[in-house]
């Protein structure tokens, strides 16, 4: 079945291809929602970033949901155990989807598709760290909605790198939506939509701008080319 248009329980139908996700990852509850504020709410999902999330807890998700205008809102947990409660914490908090890695046990990835599957939750898989093959990704669970090809802060993959490793994740599973996470920029956006991502997730080219909604707009732009 293609995720284009994800149905799951007891929420609307949220179209999750050509979006910019916008990564909240300052641990300021105060600076997080004020980018809120600022960006524009077509096209846009918000992410409850890590180090919010670490720093600040279910409250951030809850504050960013308040903010969200009727924006998605994802927390990003990235899972490594306790999969029922984690989903459970996300969605006490507002959130519509929540991540778990790639990286969990295959008990924790099997509870964690059918906890959100049960909760009404988008189920993102964040791909952060795995090095195996991509035919091996077959084993994550059939709820799983979207697959996020992601090159951390302190792991800095190029943008060939990641374009490549998009490549492989649309070619295995074009029936799923293919985020890419890491360093995006309007410069390196153009070549990742080119290999197949659905959602550019975009942290300090937008946060660290001294006008977001700009930035924004700017990567807005570019998505309904594709």
């Amino acid at each position: 079945m293609s995720c284009a248009m994800c149905e799951v329980p007891s929420r609307r139908k949220v179209d999750l291809r050509h979006k910019l996700q916008v990564a909240l990852d300052m641990p300021s509850l105060a600076q997080a929602l004020r980018i809120c504020r600022a960006l524009p709410v077509s096209g846009v999902i918000l992410e409850v970033g890590t180090p919010l999330l670490k720093a600040r807890g279910a409250e951030a998700t809850r504050a960013v949901k308040r903010e969200s205008r009727g924006r998605t809102v994802i927390a990003d947990m990235k899972t490594m155990d306790a999969a029922e409660l984690e989903v459970q914490i996300a969605k006490e908090g507002g959130a519509d989807g929540v991540t778990v890695s790639a990286l969990a046990p295959q008990a924790t990835l099997d509870k964690f598709g059918s906890a959100c599957r049960t909760n009404g939750m988008i189920c993102v898989v964040d791909l952060l760290g795995y090095s195996g093959d991509v035919e091996e990704l077959r084993r994550l669970p059939q709820e799983v909605d979207i697959l996020v090809c992601h090159s951390g802060i302190d792991q800095g993959l190029g943008a060939e790198t990641l374009r490549t490793k998009v490549e492989e994740l649309r070619r295995v599973f074009p029936e799923k939506v293919v985020a890419v996470a890491g360093g995006v920029t309007l410069e390196t956006a153009e070549v990742l939509l080119g290999s197949g991502a659905d959602i550019l997730i975009v942290g300090r080219h937008i946060t660290s701008s001294s006008d977001p909604r700009q930035k924004a707009l700017e990567l807005l732009r570019l998505l309904k080319k594709h």
